[in-house]
C-alpha cells in the first residue's frame, strides 16, 4: 500500500470515528442544549415589553419552571440509532471494517470500497425525493417556507439563499403569527410563546432544537460523495499489484 493510498486510509477512518463518536455523544449533548435553550427563550419572553399585556395566569405558567426530562443514556441512543437514516449507519459499519480488511489484506475488501459512495447516492437520492410536511414537530420545514413565502421575485443562486431564506420566514411569522397592523417584533413574540407553551405541554420533544439537528444540505452531500469517490478510487488503484505481492511476500 502506497503512502498516499494509507493517508487516505486513515482520514477515513477518522471521519468514520468521529461521526460514531457525534452519535454516542448526542443524548447528552442535546440534553444540555435543550435545558440552555428553554433557559434564553424563556429570558427573551419575559424581558420582551409585550409579555406585560399578557393575562397573569399565562405569566405564571410561562415563568414556571419546568425541568427537561433526562431518558436514561441506552434508551436515548436507541432513539438515535433510529433516527439516523439506515443507510448512514450501514455507511459507518462498513467504513469502520472495510479499512481493518485492507490493513490484514482480506481479497475483496479493496472493491467493496465502492459501496460507500453508492451508500451516499442512494441516500441523496432519497433524501431529495422524499416528500417534507409542511411541520416536522413545531417549526416549519424550510422547503414548506420557501415554496409558501418566498418573495416571487426572488433570487434563487447558492449566494442568495440565506436572504430569501430570512425573508420568507418574516413573511411566514408575519402571516401566521400576527394580524395585518402587527409588527415582526410581535409576530416573533407570539411564536416563541407558542414555541414555550408547546415545550412545556410536549417535554419530550426537541422543540427548542429544531434548526441545529438539521437535514443535510445538497452541498454538504455532495462533499461526502466526492470524499468515498476519492477514497474508493485511490485505495482500488493498483490495488491488484499491492495486494497480490503483500499476499506474494506472506507466502514466501
Amino acid at each position: 500500500m502506497s503512502r498516499k493510498q494509507r493517508i487516505i486510509l486513515i482520514c477515513h477512518l477518522c471521519f468514520a470515528f468521529t461521526y460514531m463518536l457525534w452519535l454516542f455523544l448526542q443524548p447528552p449533548l442535546k440534553h444540555q442544549m435543550q435545558a440552555r435553550a428553554n433557559q434564553l427563550l424563556t429570558e427573551a419572553i419575559t424581558t420582551h415589553e409585550q409579555f406585560d399585556t399578557l393575562p397573569q395566569e399565562e405569566q405564571n405558567g410561562l415563568t414556571e419552571h419546568t425541568p427537561i426530562q433526562k431518558s436514561p443514556y441506552l434508551p436515548a441512543l436507541f432513539q438515535v440509532f433510529k433516527q439516523t437514516p439506515p443507510l448512514f449507519l450501514a455507511w459507518l459499519v462498513l467504513s469502520l471494517l472495510l479499512p481493518i480488511g485492507l490493513i490484514f489484506r482480506i481479497e475483496g475488501a479493496a472493491a467493496c470500497l465502492w459501496l460507500l459512495p453508492v451508500m451516499i447516492a442512494a441516500q441523496i437520492l432519497f433524501s431529495f425525493s422524499k416528500e417534507e410536511s409542511k411541520t416536522d414537530t413545531f417549526f416549519p420545514s424550510e422547503q414548506y417556507v420557501l415554496q409558501t413565502y418566498a418573495p416571487k421575485d426572488a433570487n434563487p443562486s447558492f449566494f442568495k439563499k440565506r436572504q430569501v431564506l430570512q425573508t420568507s420566514w418574516h413573511n411566514y411569522l408575519l402571516a401566521e403569527w400576527a394580524t395585518p397592523e402587527d409588527s415582526l417584533d410581535l409576530a416573533l413574540f407570539n411564536f416563541n410563546v407558542a414555541r414555550l407553551h408547546h415545550q412545556k405541554s410536549h417535554p419530550t420533544e426537541d422543540v427548542l432544537l429544531s434548526g441545529f439537528f438539521a437535514p443535510t444540505g445538497l452541498l454538504r452531500f455532495c462533499f461526502y460523495l466526492g470524499w468515498n469517490l476519492l477514497v474508493a478510487w485511490v485505495l482500488n488503484k493498483q490495488k491488484r499489484s499491492w495486494i497480490h505481492s503483500e499476499v506474494q511476500s506472506a507466502k514466501n
